[in-house]
């Protein structure tokens, strides 16, 4: 059994099982935070395509887009669910990168001063266009020099925690 908090929380319970490693990136200080050379090139690749981002698609497209474009098994009536509370309550900000279609998104809860990363997906161009990763450094440099924490909720998946490291975050 593993269970997934926020670092800041786990000190408060006591918990039985493995506790899961999880990555943060400080976004306070922008001058700090040093990409790795893979993630330099795949930001750089992500601009030059000239992949637009957009903020004002709606929680059904990107729930369209996920059943169409993911290979995970997802719950989508409790995502639904989820991200309209979110956005309810104001809590919710979602990136769209797209060309001339989608090509994909990532979805963040926004506490306090923390970013936090939720979900994501891409269509089978993203490795062509980057777009995982064009959009994560659209959401640093968006959120860049604020008092804010970036949190990846780390992974027990080696490729995903480098993934995450190559952004500079840091385990916790």
């Amino acid at each position: 059994r593993s269970y997934h908090f926020n670092e800041e929380n786990t000190a408060q319970f006591n918990l039985k099982g493995s506790k899961s490693i999880n990555q943060i990136l400080n976004l306070s200080d922008g001058n700090t935070i040093e990409f790795d050379k893979k993630t330099k090139k795949n930001c750089k690749s992500f601009r030059n395509k000239k992949v637009e981002i957009d903020t004002t698609k709606s929680i059904e497209e990107l729930l369209s887009f996920k059943k169409s474009n993911s290979t995970h098994i997802s719950n989508y009536t409790q995502l639904q669910k989820l991200l309209h509370v979110l956005d309810k309550h104001h809590a919710l900000a979602i990136h769209f990168a797209k060309k001339e279609d989608l090509l994909g998104y990532s979805c963040y809860i926004q506490s306090k001063n923390r970013l936090i990363y939720i979900n994501s997906a891409s269509s089978n161009l993203e490795k062509k266009h980057c777009v995982s990763t064009g959009l994560l450094e659209h959401m640093i440099l968006e959120n860049l020099n604020k008092e804010l924490i970036l949190d990846f909720e780390g992974s027990g998946i080696e490729s995903i925690s480098k993934f995450f490291s190559g952004f500079g975050s840091t385990k916790t």
